[in-house]
């Protein structure tokens, strides 16, 4: 018994027990009944109260918008015209002494010929500029302009009554770049219309105060106008259209922030209901409508919504609560929590006040309730809990706080570790023991570890095969070298063997493996204790030598390739020469980064290989060979990542029928966007792409985008085909005819509207494959086109084994047609041949109408070239679409 109750475990249970009953008895005296529920309802009717007060000093705000407008407007209604006692009168009402003035400006907008009968706008405005001041703007009384008598903010005037004012949609002030709406009056003389007068009211005012009675509420708040335009929101970024120069819709927000979608939809209903028009007022709703939609500056959409706003349902039936309806959301756009939302009726401006409050706000409330609590309950609970921690310090913490300092004793003095003694017979002292048992095991095992990093750090830094640096110590080693002060009196080497694949592949990976390792030897031999040699690679090595001078470096360099060209390998009875290549950069030369330094004695070393293998390559600055692969390889780079950022894109080039009534085409020619938007051309970017065998991602995006663009092609141009190149990759690509086939039946079109180009070089490289191609190509309905006819040596003697269907005349005999009998006499036979053939040519390089003369007197079917039209972008199509009609059917 006495065992069991020395177990620190269960004291420690037994008292916590204790304290947590006593704790669960307090909380549960003093937190009962409803408590929660009433205060959510509290809550709700101090939102609403809050929601009503905000209201009420928005309409103080607008009031005196209003007032200031009726003002301009019982000034000209009580004064007769003077265009100087206007100048003095109006700006002086307009300008209030105030700081936080709301007011941007105001004016007067009379009806046509009103004040003065020679004039038809005769326009009082005055806007507040950056300094503060009111300035005079007779923008709107230009002839060049658009007036003002259709403006959105100017139509509905005639209908106001005498003491009412209609609230414009929100919007960005051209001039001052601010977010304002406008308040329009009537202007009446002798109870005659004459015209409106104007308040136009900053939106960052009201911004300030929703920001300020938002952080009284715990949430936000934002006003909407009658048009559901935002008028202020917390973040303004969110409701601003992509350049600055509108506010957006709630349903605009929704579509670029999907998370807004619930609260934008409860919205749009409320406006629903709150618009509805009463029976007796919907003959006047349709005859205001019909007026405003006359203007060519008000939508049918707005002209309805300013016929609701001046009949306003809502005002007769929100008389003592400025409410609308309030709801819940799962999740909030902005606090990314459960909220409540209230939405307000604002009268007279036709706006809508939303007042968010995140539901967490109740559960404060609530805390608060308790920490009242807690106090009346803190003298029993403070006695408990000190009962409490008595019980648990001499039995838990003192133990513990013994233990934990010899622990960090420990901690302190790793070489001088104690054992812990002293704790009985407890659960403190079967850890005491447990911990002294596992200390010894511990220390066993620290030396075990110690023995195991060291061999470690050296596998991480050697090739367990040669017994060499690896590449990752190598790397390391270079970048200490180029931070070191002689760095100038160091060469990388970078040696390749040149027959290692040859002994791998015929006498074994087995043999392989021995010939590094005597390779590796070899090289040592050839080195002095402080040059550094890597493998890093298959049957690549790294060396950093000591060397003062290039010449030393090269001299090095000769001494190992000519030691390996000397060596013979032996294995099984055979005997293999072995030899290497070499690149060499002396750091003197180069002032660079480790990255580069490898990246140049990689190309050295390639270089070397270029030039014939076993031979050495010196890397200089000026070096052309190393430059050219360099810009190659930039290029490449280039190329791919234009892909990536879709900065490819098609120019079209017509192809004219020039013989007959035969439909004319396009050629569809790739071109790339350089990162400022230049235009690049093939011939900067293809060959690289060719010599690294990199063009089928060309090839496949060519394909793929204009055979999705060319049904819009052909809608917008009377044509019936569009040719597409094919490089040599392309050519002989497993995907060709699958991506083709995909790209047919994605967009939904016929085979036949294409014409696939290929060159004949590359046809002719792989007749059979070609030839496969061909066939496969036509059994999709489309049709193969030989590009560049007659600049090979053997044109003729393989036309017979393609299938195609066209011929393209190369330009070189086209262009001085008129001139050369040569070229006459090639592009007639040439012709002569393709109609034997029963296959139509095209010519090329077509300068002038001239040329396209001697080519239908020839026989030629189709012209294309520069004489005939340039290649150009869609958009720069669509832009010359009147002279690309006039070619098209045009007769030659």
């Amino acid at each position: 018994m006495k065992r069991y109750l020395s177990d620190t475990s269960f004291k420690i249970s037994t008292g916590f027990v204790l304290a947590t009953f006593t704790l669960l008895a307090i909380f549960s005296f003093v937190l009962q009944g409803e408590l929660r529920e009433k205060l959510e309802g509290d809550s709700s009717k101090q939102i609403k109260a809050s929601g009503n007060a905000i209201v009420t000093e928005l309409v103080q705000q607008t009031s005196l918008i209003k007032s200031l407008a009726e003002s301009l407007a019982a000034v000209v209604s009580a004064t007769p015209y003077s265009d100087a006692l206007y100048h003095q009168l109006l700006p002086a009402l307009i300008s209030i002494d105030n700081p936080n003035s709301l007011v941007a400006g105001g004016g007067i907008w009379p009806e046509p010929n009103i004040l003065d009968p020679n004039k038809k706008r005769n326009s009082y405005f005055w806007g507040k500029s950056t300094q503060g001041q009111f300035d005079f703007y007779n923008d709107y009384n230009l002839d060049s302009g658009k007036g003002y008598h259709n403006e959105e903010w100017y139509v509905p005037a005639k209908y106001l009554a005498n003491n009412s004012c209609y609230w414009s949609r929100s919007y960005i002030d051209p001039f001052s770049k601010e977010p304002m709406v406008t308040c329009t009056v009537p202007i009446l003389k002798q109870n005659k219309y004459t015209g409106a007068a104007t308040i136009d009211m900053k939106l960052e005012g009201l911004h300030d105060f929703l920001k300020k009675q938002s952080n009284n509420l715990g949430g936000y708040t934002f006003l909407i106008d009658q048009n559901n335009k935002f008028i202020t929101f917390p973040e303004t970024h969110h409701i601003k259209n992509f350049d600055n120069t509108d506010l957006l819709d709630i349903s605009e927000l929704a579509s670029n922030q999907p998370e807004f979608s619930n609260l934008a939809n409860h919205l749009l209903k409320i406006s629903q209901q709150a618009s509805k028009i009463p029976r007796e007022a919907i003959q006047q709703h349709q005859s205001m409508t019909a007026y405003f939609e006359q203007s060519y500056q008000v939508s049918d959409q707005q002209a309805a919504t300013m016929a609701d706003a001046i009949i306003n349902p809502a005002r007769e039936n929100l008389n003592h609560s400025y409410l609308l309806d309030s709801f819940q959301l799962d999740t909030d756009f902005l606090l990314k929590e459960t909220v409540n939302v209230s939405v307000f009726h604002v009268p007279e401006a036709y706006w809508k006040l939303i007042v968010v409050t995140p539901t967490s706000t109740n559960s404060k409330a609530v805390s608060d309730i308790i920490k009242k609590a807690l106090k009346q309950a803190f003298v029993p609970t403070i006695f408990t809990m000190l009962i409490f921690f008595i019980f648990v310090h001499v039995y838990f913490i003192d133990p513990l706080i013994r233990i934990t300092q010899h622990l960090r004793n420990n901690a302190e003095n790793p070489n001088k570790e104690e054992l812990l003694v002293g704790f009985g017979q407890g659960d403190f002292g079967k850890l005491a023991d447990l911990y002294n048992t596992k200390t010894a095991l511990i220390k066993n095992s620290l030396a075990e570890i110690s023995k195991s990093n060291t061999q470690l750090k050296i596998y991480a830094s050697y090739d367990d095969l040669t017994g060499t640096y690896n590449r990752r110590a190598f790397e390391n080693m270079l970048e200490d070298t180029l931070q070191c002060e002689d760095c100038d009196n160091r060469a990388v080497f970078y040696l390749d063997l040149d027959q290692f694949k040859v002994v791998n592949d015929t006498a074994s990976h087995i043999a392989g493996d021995q010939l590094l390792k005597e390779i590796t030897d070899c090289i040592k031999k050839n080195l002095r204790d402080n040059d550094i040699l890597a493998r890093i690679g298959g049957d690549e090595f790294a060396m950093i030598i000591t060397a003062r001078t290039v010449d030393t470096s090269l001299v090095i360099a000769d001494r190992i390739r000519l030691a390996i060209a000397a060596y013979r390998f032996e294995w099984k009875g055979e005997s293999f020469n072995i030899s290497c290549s070499i690149g060499i950069v002396h750091l003197s030369t180069l002032k660079a980064n480790k990255q580069t330094v490898l990246s140049c004695v990689d190309s050295a070393c390639y270089a070397a290989k270029e030039a014939g293998r076993n031979r050495n390559h010196l890397y200089l600055p000026e070096d052309n060979n190393l430059s050219a692969r360099f810009g190659e390889m930039e290029s490449l780079v280039a190329l791919r990542k234009a892909i990536n950022d879709h900065r490819l894109f098609v120019e079209y080039q017509l192809i004219k029928h020039i013989t007959g009534t035969s439909p004319s085409g396009f050629e569809a020619l790739v071109r790339m966007k350089d990162t400022n938007g230049k235009t690049i051309y093939p011939n900067n970017f293809m060959p690289a792409a060719e010599r690294y065998n990199a063009t089928w991602d060309v090839d496949k995006w060519v394909i793929e985008n204009t055979i999705a663009e060319f049904e819009k092609l052909k809608q917008d141009f009377d044509v019936g085909f569009c040719s597409i190149n094919l490089t040599a990759d392309a050519l002989n690509h497993d995907q060709l005819l699958i991506v083709i086939e995909n790209s047919l039946l994605k967009n939904d079109i016929q085979g036949s509207f294409f014409c696939f180009e290929i060159t004949e070089t590359s046809a002719i490289a792989n007749i059979d494959l070609a030839r496969k191609t061909i066939i496969g190509i036509r059994a999709l309905g489309s049709r193969v086109s030989l590009d560049d006819f007659g600049t090979g040596m053997s044109s003729y003697s393989y036309l017979k084994e393609l299938p195609v269907d066209y011929l393209k005349i190369d330009g070189v005999f086209v262009k001085n047609i008129e001139t050369d009998a040569i070229d006459h006499a090639f592009v007639q036979s040439i012709n002569d041949i393709a109609v034997a053939m029963k296959i139509d040519t095209v010519a090329e390089w077509v300068e002038n109408e001239s040329i396209v003369s001697t080519l239908k007197n020839i026989g030629v079917s189709y012209a294309q070239g520069f004489g005939i039209s340039k290649p150009m972008s869609y958009a720069a199509l669509l832009d010359n679409k009147i002279t690309l009609d006039a070619m098209i059917k045009k007769r030659f």
